[in-house]
């Protein structure tokens, strides 16, 4: 449930260099920001991932969220589905 997440952006130039070096399938999405409010009108952002290629129709949404205890207390959308926080599969 915690994990520690590094972004930074990098050049173009960087990013070709990078991209020739992958040796498995290379993740391709389109990332959507998008304001939830929930009962108690607190704003959360969902990140919503649209994927492409290989994971054509893979539709991730993630909440990040200040402790453990908040995304506990959560209620998501009715329409998130499943929930993959603990399932290896999802993990980048």
């Amino acid at each position: 449930m915690s994990r520690q997440e590094e972004e930074f952006s990098i050049s173009n130039e960087d990013f070709e260099k990078l991209f020739k070096k992958i040796t498995g399938i290379p993740i391709i999405k389109t990332r959507y920001r998008m304001s939830y409010y929930d009962q108690s009108q607190k704003k959360y952002t969902i990140e919503l991932d649209f994927f492409h290629g290989v994971l054509d129709s893979l539709i991730l949404a993630e909440v990040e969220f200040d402790s453990e205890k908040e995304s506990m207390d959560f209620t998501p959308p009715k329409w998130f589905q499943r929930e993959v926080t603990f399932d290896g599969h999802f993990h980048n």
